[in-house]
């Protein structure tokens, strides 16, 4: 289905020789002679701005009423296979044109205010070596936004405002010459930002993703149970894009993050120790700062976790029951904690004034309370 067709040339506001003159796919303009008539004249045939050796190299339909219809693809056909410049703005478009990669002469691809939807194509970029200028402002476009797009550098003008793109500032943002020649506003990029970011995005302020806590705080080394994260401007999960949580080295399952202010995730097994947990995208770090977890050791009776770094099992101490596994030292009957504890002694059991008054699990009898069951 060729351009004509599937956006309903007959509606358009001009469409002067599109069909007397396409061939099906809208991709060669014949080669004319001096003496063939005006009115044959490619000139005539409306919104081919240019060809080369029977190829058309420009199109312009910007403002023509083009209302396409996307149900069976999603996409556009295919661009004349020669094309430098398309111009397709202020229509009823919907979806980008399909085998982007197969038209490397791009030099200005121009898609604003035309109803664009999801992700940009990974398909526009790493050929299009001699691409200069990009417009999709205006659309509704979401998910993150050329990802790995080093090519961006090479661009003297980009234009993705007012969309509801997120995730990190499009890579190769710095590399360009021309100051002011993208522009972002009206999205939410997440933080940390680009030197030239108020050049950017005027009015913007990036998304700062920060974590709190984290519930539980700590787990067996085997893993396998839930955490839940709790933070602030956390990116909402969707197909379109994907975060996960990592626990130091070990990435778990992706995360499912609802609201703005949640995310939970599986926790993955581990070495004991601490670990910092944050939230990545594409294996780069989405929050700007870390929770921390820890992974316990599983110790014997008459033992306990070291509550400090939970890498190793400690003695019980004196005035002291311990039930291995992960659990922490209880008094015994006659004994309370020390009010104070130090890292060197992080469970110190004194005994009690009137040994009867405590009686054992780090509890007064009735009618004794305060310091030691005073």
């Amino acid at each position: 289905m060729n351009l004509y067709t599937q956006c309903h040339g007959e509606s358009w506001i001009r469409n002067t020789n599109w069909l007397n003159f396409d061939n099906g796919d809208g991709s060669w303009c014949p080669i004319w002679t001096s003496d063939q008539q005006n009115d044959q004249n490619p000139s005539t045939w409306f919104g081919i701005t240019s060809c080369a050796s029977g190829r058309v190299t420009g199109l312009a339909l910007n403002g023509n009423q083009l209302k396409c219809d996307l149900k069976t693809t999603g996409l556009l056909p295919p661009l004349p296979q020669y094309i430098q410049t398309l111009d397709l703005s202020n229509n009823i478009i919907r979806g980008f044109p399909s085998s982007l990669d197969e038209n490397p002469a791009l030099t200005s691809l121009i898609l604003s205010s035309s109803f664009l939807s999801g992700k940009i194509p990974s398909s526009l970029g790493p050929v299009h070596t001699l691409l200069t200028y990009v417009d999709f402002s205006h659309n509704f476009l979401s998910g993150p936004a050329l990802e790995g797009s080093e090519w961006v550098a090479q661009l003297t003008y980009l234009d993705l405002s007012f969309n509801n793109l997120t995730g990190f500032v499009p890579n190769g943002i710095e590399g360009m010459n021309m100051e002011n020649s993208a522009i972002l506003n009206g999205n939410s990029f997440w933080c940390p930002t680009p030197n030239n970011w108020s050049a950017l995005s005027p009015m913007d302020q990036c998304i700062n993703v920060t974590l709190i806590s984290v519930t539980p705080w700590r787990s067996p080394m085997s893993g396998g149970g839930i955490a839940t994260l709790s933070g602030s401007n956390l990116p909402i999960t969707t197909d379109d894009l994907e975060i996960s949580c990592n626990f130091g080295d070990r990435a778990s399952s992706p995360a499912t993050i609802t609201t703005s202010t949640i995310a939970t995730c599986k926790i993955p097994d581990g070495a004991p120790g601490i670990r910092p947990i944050s939230l990545t995208h594409s294996s780069k770090p989405v929050s700007t700062n870390t929770a921390f977890f820890a992974y316990s050791v599983k110790c014997q009776n008459s033992s306990y976790v070291d509550p400090i770094h939970f890498d190793g099992c400690k003695p019980c101490p004196d005035g002291a029951q311990c039930f291995g596994s992960d659990l922490q030292p209880l008094s015994l009957p006659g004994y309370m904690p020390a009010p104070i504890s130090t890292e060197k002694n992080p469970y110190l059991f004194l005994k009690c004034f009137e040994p009867t008054a405590c009686v054992g699990n780090n509890m007064c009898s009735p009618k004794y309370t305060g310091p030691r069951c005073s």
